[in-house]
């Protein structure tokens, strides 16, 4: 079932019916075989009359309440109607659609559909797009693929950047990510939603997106301006890989305790943000009030934790300005120990081009089929992606771009490019080679930047 948010003009559109994208968002679904129950949400300023004490915890000095009305909608709003009809739907097991009916939901379902599943739910906002091939049975593919119980896989463009929120999981873990938000200051959702990656919560990767942006234009903060907005000219569909078999069919059950615990002990960077300093834990430490118990248990070793983390980020930022000013007061520094700002520049390159060999779709089949066992294994396929492998459209072998050759085991692949006669064999480096060199790079890239550091000054 797909949980749309929206408000009313979203819903019904202007006096004459148009413009109504939630319920063109919630059509698509419908036709992709999902059932959708329109959840109503709140203008913001209409939140401030109603239910001023909504915008507690206090609000961040930076934050203003456009920013958060997603949080607010999803706590006070979406929880309780999530919670009453996933015990609707356990309640009445033959024919629970027109239970739901009676009691008042506005619920729309596929032609001849009675009873709606309530293992998982989709917790979407009224821009969100649908994937054209997506269905009930590949969202659950999708989702089983990951060990987290959470799963964000909507976004607004392929680089996963704020925008179109789509949220999969079941009743109990969504309602855990409630408590998670009414638990941290208020902030922007989607920032909050990078803060709390961990077991609990996790982003889908870039072919795993399943929810885009619908043309729409945002009338969350000021409804009688939007109405003189232009539409917006933005549509992203995306066109998601769908796992053939799950992986993780058993999620494990977080307290909201346990989530942000475990989020806490994230120490990788934020998703789509360079800056050293913006790591998932230091992240969330910042939603969290100084008066957190979670914070100062067992004689404050979270928090210590955090304090050390933040101390080796400020260490390694003063000594890469001094690095900086180094080289500006003495020409000769280069000429002894080579060019550190190229070196801290190619370390840096060489980490976000990494993070997307990792993600990248090809990888992605090839550890679905078991063909990646180790390192070399996928500094080889890395290296064969560079040379022009990829996955073809049927999503059943892979390709070399270059002679449309038909590759179906990691074998055959690795004899394509290293042994049969093409124009493979004059490329230069050779393919061994360019393996190796991703292997280093891969290796060095364990210590990031320190270990240029080490290297440059001894």
């Amino acid at each position: 079932m797909v949980l749309l948010q929206c408000r009313e003009r979203e819903w019904y559109g202007d006096g004459e019916g148009a413009e109504a994208w939630a319920r063109v968002a919630a059509e698509k679904c419908v036709a992709n075989g999902f059932a959708v129950l329109r959840v109503p949400t709140e203008n913001w300023k209409d939140v401030k009359k109603k239910y001023p004490s909504w915008f507690t915890p206090a609000l961040k000095p930076t934050c203003n309440r456009q920013q958060i009305i997603c949080s607010i909608n999803y706590i006070h709003i979406l929880c309780p109607i999530l919670e009453e009809v996933a015990d609707l739907l356990q309640t009445f097991p033959g024919g629970n659609v027109a239970a739901l009916v009676e009691q008042g939901y506005h619920i729309l379902v596929p032609e001849g559909v009675a009873h709606v599943c309530s293992d998982i739910f989709v917790v979407c906002e009224a821009s969100s797009n649908i994937a054209a091939k997506l269905c009930p049975r590949g969202l659950r593919l999708l989702y089983g693929h990951y060990s987290a119980p959470v799963l964000w896989c909507g976004f607004n463009s392929a680089e996963q950047t704020s925008g179109s929120k789509a949220i999969v999981g079941n009743a109990q873990s969504l309602l855990v990510l409630g408590q998670c938000l009414q638990r941290l200051k208020l902030d922007h959702i989607d920032r909050t939603y990078k803060a709390l990656r961990s077991a609990f919560f996790a982003l889908a990767q870039r072919n795993h997106i399943c929810f885009g942006v619908l043309r729409h234009r945002s009338q969350c903060c000021d409804t009688a301006r939007g109405d003189d907005m232009p539409l917006s000219a933005n549509e992203y569909v995306p066109l998601p890989y769908i796992p053939s078999a799950i992986l993780y069919p058993e999620k494990l059950e977080f307290s909201v305790d346990e989530a942000l615990r475990d989020a806490l002990q994230n120490t990788t960077k934020v998703r789509g943000n360079r800056n050293p300093f913006d790591i998932v834990c230091l992240r969330l430490r910042t939603y969290m009030s100084d008066d957190d118990l979670l914070l100062h248990n067992n004689n404050g070793e979270v928090q210590k934790h955090l304090e050390a983390i933040h101390a080796e980020k400020v260490i390694l930022k003063n000594a890469r300005d001094a690095c900086r000013l180094n080289r500006l007061v003495t020409c000769q520094h280069s000429s002894v120990h080579g060019d550190l700002e190229a070196a801290l520049a190619a370390a840096e390159e060489a980490d976000r081009k990494l993070e997307a060999q990792l993600e990248h779709p090809v990888v992605d089949w090839c550890q679905h089929n078991g063909w990646i066992l180790d390192l070399p294994q996928l500094c080889k396929v890395n290296a064969m992606i560079e040379r022009g492998l990829a996955l073809a459209l049927s999503g059943q072998y892979l390709i070399c771009n270059h002679h449309g050759t038909h590759l179906h085991t990691l074998d055959l692949c690795w004899q394509h490019f290293t042994l049969t006669n093409n124009d493979h064999l004059q490329e230069e480096p050779s393919i061994a080679t360019l393996a190796e060199n991703l292997e280093r790079s891969h290796l060095d890239e364990a210590d990031g930047v320190s270990t240029v550091l080490q290297r440059h000054y001894g």
